[in-house]
C-alpha cells in the first residue's frame, strides 16, 4: 500500500535533497551482494552516463562490508559523481525514492521471488529486469523490459532504449500497476 499512495512533487524534491540526488535517475534497491549483479549494472551505466549526462544511477540499500566490488567498479570507471550510494533509506522516503525514478533496474542473477519488482510496479514506475530466474514470472511477459543479466551490453541496451523511447513509459506503467494488483500479502 505504501507504494500505491500518492507522493507529491514536493516530497520527491525533499527526498532528493536529503539523499543528494540532483538528476533524473535509474533506481536499484536492495543489498549489495554478488548475485545481485550490480557490477554489471554499473558497467552498463558507464556507457549510458556518456550518452546521457542528465541521468544518474541510484543504488540504495545496505552495502556488505565484505563485498567491495561495486564501490571498486564505480571508482575504476570514474563514476563517483554519477552513481549515488545513499545507503539504507528510511521507510518514510522509500515511496518518494521509487516514484521519483525514471525506471527501476533489477539485474539480479537469481531471486526466490523479487519483491522490489512488484514494489516498483505498484509505485507506478517502469521496470527493467533480468530474464530468467523468478523475475520473468513475477514481472510477467509484456509488463517489463527484460535483458540478459550476463551481458553488460544488453543491460545497457535496455536502459539506453528506454531513454531514447520515452513513449514506452506510459504503457509499462499501466501494465505494471495492473500486474502489481495480482500480488497481496493476504494472497501470499
Amino acid at each position: 500500500e505504501k507504494f500505491e499512495n500518492e507522493v507529491s512533487e514536493a516530497d520527491i524534491a525533499k527526498m532528493k535533497a536529503k539523499l543528494g540526488i540532483e538528476r533524473e535517475y535509474f533506481l536499484y534497491t536492495g543489498v549489495f551482494r554478488e548475485h545481485k549483479n550490480l557490477v554489471r549494472l554499473v558497467e552498463a551505466f558507464a556507457e549510458i552516463a556518456e550518452k546521457h549526462p542528465d541521468v544518474d544511477l541510484v543504488l540504495a540499500g545496505k552495502e556488505d562490508p565484505g563485498y567491495r566490488d561495486v564501490r571498486d567498479t564505480i571508482v575504476r570507471l570514474d563514476l563517483s559523481g554519477r552513481v549515488r550510494l545513499p545507503g539504507f533509506v528510511d521507510d518514510e522516503d522509500i515511496p518518494a525514492l521509487y516514484k521519483g525514478a525514471i525506471a527501476y533496474v533489477f539485474p539480479s542473477l537469481y531471486e526466490g521471488f523479487g519483491l522490489p519488482v512488484v514494489e516498483a510496479m505498484a509505485a507506478g514506475i517502469p521496470v527493467l529486469c533480468s530474464k530468467g530466474s523468478s523475475l520473468t514470472e513475477v514481472a510477467g511477459e509484456g509488463n517489463a523490459v527484460f535483458f540478459d543479466p550476463l551481458r553488460v551490453d544488453d543491460i545497457g541496451r535496455a536502459m539506453d532504449d528506454f531513454l531514447f523511447h520515452p513513449g514506452k513509459r506510459p504503457a509499462l506503467v499501466k501494465k505494471g500497476l495492473e500486474r502489481a494488483k495480482d500480488f497481496s500479502w493476504d494472497t501470499m
